[in-house]
């Protein structure tokens, strides 16, 4: 299954490949489940898109037995710009997700 975040218009640039590159994946340890039954799960990697790797993470959630992975990439803003980030890592950090209707 393709995440749409590994699509280069949902990183934020309008590049084609091979212009973008994404790797180094790394998935968060640990799912979260909301009230509605959405299960969450989190995924960061390395994208190089300007000619740097920043670190990128996306959303997948399951519901019902149903897979969404359409979300784009959002992009850690509290990294160094001008630092080259190749390898996500994850901490076992509580994320809560936000429902809204």
């Amino acid at each position: 299954m393709r995440f749409g975040a590994n699509d280069p218009p949902a990183c934020q640039t309008s590049q084609q490949s091979p212009g973008v590159t994404n790797d180094w994946s790394k998935w968060a340890p640990e799912a979260a489940s909301a009230a509605n039954g959405t299960r969450y799960y989190w995924v960061t990697f390395s994208s190089i898109q300007n000619g740097r790797p920043q670190l990128f993470v996306a959303p997948m959630t399951v519901k019902a037995g149903a897979v969404d992975v359409s979300y784009p990439a959002l992009y850690l803003w509290n990294q160094p710009a001008t630092d080259d980030n190749h390898t996500p890592s994850w901490d076992n950090y509580q994320i809560q997700p936000i429902i809204i209707d």
